[in-house]
């Protein structure tokens, strides 16, 4: 029998684990209905009544089977909480040299460091005068 408890935690551990898949593609799939569920969860773990202390005091006092089951799932979420970040920080920082190639490289098409600006073959346009 899952226990309302248990129901939680599994559900916190299955939306940090789908943020990790998530992150770990490079293409960032489905992140944002990802990074939803993943605060939903953690909003209702916040949300347990008596706070984080009563959450703790009732995983502690659930029978040993599943108390031990419960605390793996909360283990691999604090670990793949961890790796989150850490993946999160790697696509900030993709994201940003990202933009700044893209930045470069339309300066190099507007601007020529032998003749300053081009006009991008306007002068062909209007034919040699």
């Amino acid at each position: 029998m899952t226990t309302a408890i248990q129901a939680l935690v599994i559900d916190l551990a299955d939306s940090v684990a789908q943020l990790r898949t998530s992150l770990e593609h490079p293409l960032l799939l489905n992140l944002e209905s990802v990074l939803d569920k993943a605060q939903a969860a953690l909003e209702a773990v916040n949300a347990w009544p008596g706070g984080s202390e009563a959450l703790q005091a009732a995983l502690e006092s659930l029978p040993q089977p599943q108390k031990d089951e419960t605390q793996q799932l909360l283990t691999q979420s604090r670990a793949d909480h961890a790796v989150n970040a850490e993946l999160l920080t790697l696509a900030m920082q993709r994201h940003a040299a990202m933009q700044a190639e893209a930045a470069r490289t339309a300066e190099a098409a507007t601007y020529s460091s032998d003749r300053g600006y081009q006009m991008g073959g306007s002068g062909r346009l209007l034919g040699k005068i």
